[in-house]
């Protein structure tokens, strides 16, 4: 591997390059020489870059008050890092505090990582790929100046040739323990063309530490790894789809990502198909309203699709429609999110009978349970059957309950409403009451959520309330262990992560895969109020491979 090394004598430190810690054991050779400030030994085209700020190991160049908001990481919080985009490379700068600089040898290659050192992982396409592959890039910079640079290889780590420039200043005396060091920082520039992206490319990052406690070459004992959790998620470096995807000067979770503004629209009509005509429909939280045209069509450009919207829709004589557009619906649009609406004209004579079944997960088909409707209510028959007619002019949600069972409420999507008809409202759930309820959180700022479990036909529904905000930058951790194994953490153990923007993050402990949410079948729904917060999740049996 041939590549350009800048090594700098300063006070008792020296300048380097390096990248991470993985599972191969790989061997590295560094071109390494002597170089000045002001040196331009190798500097012509084609093999150098210059760099546009001073690569010396301090931030005093002007540049980096233009710089990213720093992440902090690392062994207790001791480690900071910005990351700046010049013209023509990416440059990054850590900070990191540490009172014993150790290191394992002064070589390059895996010695690197097992001493005190930075590392940063770059997903270059940002295609969030779940092994590393060819445009993934890492890097291992260790406190003496030495380095282990790699590039991902058909889902592993391979060596790389690119051509780097980083400085290393340390406040300190590396591996005298007599000598209580500050620590040291790295000064990093990667030229955009050895990258193979552009100045504004959107990149995947991820960032590892490395602290080294004692001389030995003993992990968990003489040194430790430390990664970076973003927002609560555990940032995993052998896995670019978890990697944080920085964006301008910003860092976003990959779902978070802001995408374009999209258009709503769509086509209101009555119960008899006719168009509703001068409706008032309202983006309710985006304070934006229009009317409906002789169609029935309304329409809304420049829509924000980052954030849940209440559709809202009403007129004189017709039942109010509302609903929550949800924020990762809207996302998966393609510059168009369409919601055909079904307005009822309360001055046609609407009502519809509504059949249905009510099970219970332990005891199957339930007698006897309380079926309300618009203020009609039926009772089950033996075979857990009801048959109801109601009118159409109230609010339409469906209430289930029976002594000693655990009381819900459904509500009905009006456009499966058959006027005049026959509504099926399907099977219906009719859980038994939760054995406890708890309570967690409420500490040092987090939220806390009243919490109760129960079971349904399908899977576990887990209701969360909470008495006041939760951040839309927050979230909930759930940890399950299938079977009760009381194992470590290996593939029987997950953690759901239902953050309050309603998406879903799955992490499968022991290298499990099982973490494609779409595939999952989990759902959340997220309710904000000025008074507090709802969260309900549901997460099926078969996901977790268990029986009711």
């Amino acid at each position: 591997m041939k590549k350009l090394l800048i090594v700098l004598l300063l006070i008792t430190g020296s300048f380097g390059l390096f990248a991470c810690d993985d599972s191969t054991d790989t061997s590295l050779f560094d071109f390494r020489f002597t170089k000045t400030p002001g040196d331009t030994m190798f500097d012509f085209d084609g093999n150098y870059t210059p760099p546009e700020l001073v690569i010396d190991g301090r931030d005093d160049d002007e540049q980096w008050q233009l710089a990213s908001p720093a992440i902090v990481y690392g062994h207790d919080n001791r480690v900071t890092v910005r990351f700046y985009r010049g013209e023509t490379a990416l440059f990054v700068f850590w900070d990191v505090q540490d009172e014993n600089l150790l290191t394992r040898g002064f070589n390059d290659g895996d010695d690197v990582n097992r001493g005190d050192s930075v590392e940063l992982y770059i997903d270059v396409r940002n295609d969030g790929t779940s092994r590393p592959n060819e445009d993934d890039v890492q890097i291992n910079i260790g406190v003496h100046g030495y380095t282990r640079i790699l590039r991902g290889m058909g889902g592993s780590w391979g060596s790389w040739n690119g051509l780097l420039d980083y400085a290393i200043h340390i406040d300190g005396v590396i591996n005298d323990p007599d000598v209580s060091d500050n620590g040291y920082t790295v000064e990093l520039m990667i030229p955009y063309a050895q990258l193979g992206m552009e100045r504004d490319d959107d990149i995947g990052i991820a960032l590892g530490h490395v602290n080294k406690v004692d001389i030995g070459n003993t992990p968990g004992v003489d040194y430790e790894w430390y990664g970076w959790v973003h927002q609560g998620t555990f940032v995993d470096p052998q896995n670019p789809s978890t990697y944080v995807v920085f964006r301008g000067n910003a860092f976003y979770a990959r779902d978070d990502v802001p995408k374009d503004p999209i258009a709503v629209t769509g086509t209101v009509t009555n119960q008899d198909g006719e168009p509703v005509v001068e409706a008032l429909v309202s983006l309710v939280e985006a304070g934006r309203q229009t009317t409906t045209d002789a169609t029935g069509l309304y329409h809304f450009a420049e829509v924000d699709p980052n954030e849940s919207v209440t559709l809202r829709v009403e007129k004189t004589d017709h039942i109010t429609y509302e609903t929550v557009l949800q924020r990762q619906v809207l996302r998966a649009a393609t510059e168009v999110f369409t919601r055909n609406v079904q307005l009822i004209d309360t001055t046609i004579s609407a009502q519809s009978t509504f059949v249905g079944t009510i099970e219970n997960v332990l005891e199957g088909k339930l007698e006897g349970v309380r079926i309300e409707i618009a203020g009609q209510e039926t009772f089950t028959d033996a075979n857990g059957q009801f048959s109801l007619t109601a009118y159409l002019g109230t609010e339409l949600t469906v209430m289930v309950s029976k002594s000693e069972y655990h009381t819900v409420s459904y509500p009905i999507d009006l456009g499966i409403i058959i006027v005049a008809g026959t509504t099926d409202l399907g099977t219906l759930s009719l859980p038994n009451v939760p054995s406890q309820l708890f309570y967690f959180g409420g500490q040092r700022g987090i939220t806390g959520f009243d919490t109760i479990v129960y079971r349904e036909l399908e899977g576990f529904r887990f209701i969360f309330e909470a008495d006041r905000t939760f951040p839309l930058s927050a979230h909930i951790e759930l940890f399950v262990d299938v079977g009760a194994s009381f194992a470590g953490r290996d593939q029987t153990n997950y953690r759901l992560d239902f953050r309050a923007n309603g998406t879903i993050n799955i992490i499968h402990f022991g290298g499990g895969t099982n973490t494609d949410v779409q595939a999952s079948g989990i759902t959340l729904d997220v309710s904000h109020a000025a008074e507090g917060a709802w969260v309900s999740a549901f997460v099926p049996y078969d996901f977790l491979g268990v029986e009711p």
